[in-house]
């Protein structure tokens, strides 16, 4: 059913002003103007029982009486609508923010663990590379110290058996570097861009880590 058009008014009549005398009203908008005015309310305030005292004041002939009613009636049910059209907006809203703030506190704690698990690979192979280098290094300072004494055969075989430590000890170094770095890449290429490197610094977490041959990498910077 369709609202009662305001533009649909009876002939037009001179209704009473609250200071007295009349002024002509010809649509129902300006009845209801002169019905707040004698409520003292804004219009927008007007409510059945308040119009229908204030058009007693105005000495509104029944039908316009009736049609200003209805009018106010129509306009209520549309505002209560809008409102509730609002309201449902709002709701949605809300909702779709709260399931986006959740999946957002998903991603960050799936991130944060992807990170720290990779994180925590490159220690692990950072304590592997520290202890295999400061394990060629004691060999190294060891086979600089050990002076040649005895029969020949003897230190012959005295330095080959310290070559095949030193071999060792440097495979071992070589092996621990590579596990390091391809860790330490890993853990880089993730961290890389955005929103991944800002998150990162959000958590503590560092946004690169040193290759086996820069500052900073676990144990000696290598021979």
């Amino acid at each position: 059913m369709s609202e009662p058009s305001a533009h649909v008014f009876p002939p037009p009549f001179d209704g009473k002003k609250p200071g007295g005398g009349t002024v002509r009203i010809t649509d129902v908008d300006e009845l209801l103007d002169l019905a707040a005015d004698h409520a003292g309310v804004p219009k927008a305030l007007l409510d059945r029982r308040t119009l229908e005292s204030s058009l007693h004041m105005i000495g509104a002939p029944p039908l316009h009486a009736e049609r200003a009613t209805m009018v106010l009636a129509g306009r209520a049910r549309q505002v209560r609508r809008a409102t509730m059209r609002r309201g449902v907006r709002r709701t949605k809203t809300l909702a779709i923010l709260a399931v986006l703030a959740i999946l957002v506190a998903l991603y960050g704690v799936r991130l944060r663990a992807r990170l720290v698990a990779k994180r925590v690979r490159v220690e692990h192979a950072g304590l592997a590379l520290g202890e295999a280098r400061r394990a060629l290094a004691t060999i190294q300072e060891h086979a600089d110290d050990r002076e040649p004494a005895g029969p020949q055969a003897e230190s012959a075989d005295a330095a080959h058996e310290a070559s095949v430590l030193l071999d060792a000890a440097d495979d071992r170094v070589a092996v621990a570097r590579r596990h390091y770095d391809d860790a330490a890449n890993d853990y880089d290429a993730s961290v890389r861009g955005f929103p991944t490197a800002p998150f990162a610094r959000l958590v503590g977490l560092p946004e690169r880590l040193p290759m086996s041959w820069e500052p900073g990498a676990p144990g000696e910077t290598g021979r």
